[in-house]
């Protein structure tokens, strides 16, 4: 059974959505305010977070954020009545999978809280997260910050690649060199120094150890 923590202010509309779920196997907890959430999120684990953003005290949005920067990766819609584009780019900024628009179909958010719940499963068995906010998609082959896929040059990537094929463990430079470039290319030592800054500013430069004489270790936590 899957559970779901709403925060909704209106009563009516929170046993509306409680009583139509239940029919579905979701066990909700209801919740008319952000501090409210907050002392439950703390004491309990919840399968997916759905939100009004429009409550009493911190709205959603601020609380999506709270949540986020604790560390706290529970998958997040948010209920809405807000046309503003901008409220929408806070929401997928601060960490939200989806969000739905006042009044809606009770059948639409159940495929979106079905789906937001799969793909949170999914993600966390192919992605190596580097902090809340950043993490590395395997099977993209892309780095993302707050949802969003970074620009980053491909050597870059290989090199990500190369690190987590060897955790916790030496690469040398005739290994980063073989990975990065082709026969047909000039390698440079210059030219790895460079990577792996790019690198560091991404996943944080303490995650790069430089091995004196030897080349660099990954640090896994």
């Amino acid at each position: 059974m899957n559970s779901i923590l709403l925060l909704e202010d209106d009563l009516l509309l929170a046993e509306t959505i409680e009583d139509y779920l239940s029919e579905y196997n979701f066990e909700i907890e209801i919740c008319r305010s952000s501090a409210e959430v907050l002392k439950r999120c703390y004491e309990q684990n919840f399968d997916l977070y759905l939100f009004d953003i429009n409550v009493p005290g911190i709205d959603g949005l601020d609380l999506l954020k709270l949540l986020r920067e604790s560390e706290d990766e529970t998958p997040a819609i948010f209920i809405t009545s807000h046309k503003e584009v901008s409220a929408l780019e806070r929401g997928f900024a601060y960490g939200c999978q989806d969000y739905i628009k006042k009044p809606f179909d009770l059948d639409e958010m159940r495929i979106r809280i079905d789906a937001a719940i799969a793909h949170s499963r999914k993600s966390g068995e192919n992605i190596v997260k580097f902090s809340p906010n950043t993490w590395f998609d395997l099977d993209s082959r892309a780095f993302y910050e707050r949802n969003v896929p970074l620009k980053v040059p491909i050597k870059v990537i290989y090199l990500m690649e190369l690190f987590l094929e060897n955790p916790n463990q030496i690469v040398t430079r005739e290994m980063i060199v073989q990975k990065l470039w082709s026969p047909m290319e000039s390698p440079s030592f210059g030219s790895i120094r460079v990577y792996i800054t790019k690198l560091k500013k991404i996943i944080g430069k303490d995650r790069i150890v430089n091995m004196k004489g030897l080349g660099y270790r990954f640090i896994i936590k």
